[in-house]
């Protein structure tokens, strides 16, 4: 499993105490992908959470008439397939390993078993995780608003 000081370098975790750490890697499995591998696909509902250990991730979607584009690149400490925490929706992107790639994989029920559990560990996560979000949030809009400048 990955190393606990190299974890805690990580914003999602910067927060979080050596022991909860340890709670939140207990409830996950680390997975690899190689370069070119399909970590999740847009359209098709998946049950797991990512965190980027190490490697790197590209973002895209199918937008009709402009096709394939490219929405972002993760980098490591950053998460995918937080949709699955709260609810059973398809995904709403296409992550793809850009180079070799190690993440943590959460199961949805797992993780917020551990969340209910232990409501300060949600507490920290979660506020992160919005955070997180409304960036996601800010960031579709001005692609939005580039995208529609540009009909």
């Amino acid at each position: 499993m990955a190393d606990l000081e190299r974890l805690r370098a990580l914003p999602i975790f910067s927060d979080l105490a050596r022991d909860e750490i340890e709670m939140v890697v207990d409830t996950a499995r680390q997975v690899s992908y190689p370069a070119g591998a399909c970590i999740v696909e847009e359209d098709k509902p998946s049950p797991h959470f990512y965190i980027l250990v190490s490697g790197k991730v590209r973002l895209s979607k199918d937008i009709p008439i402009m096709g394939v584009q490219q929405m972002g690149i993760l980098q490591p400490g950053d998460y995918l397939g937080e949709i699955s925490l709260v609810s059973n929706y398809a995904q709403y992107l296409t992550a793809t390993a850009m180079e070799s790639c190690t993440l943590l994989e959460f199961h949805r029920d797992l993780f917020n078993q551990m969340l209910d559990e232990h409501r300060d560990l949600a507490y920290k996560m979660l506020r992160h995780l919005c955070h997180l979000q409304s960036t996601r949030l800010r960031d579709v809009n001005n692609l939005l608003k580039h995208i529609f400048a540009t009909v």
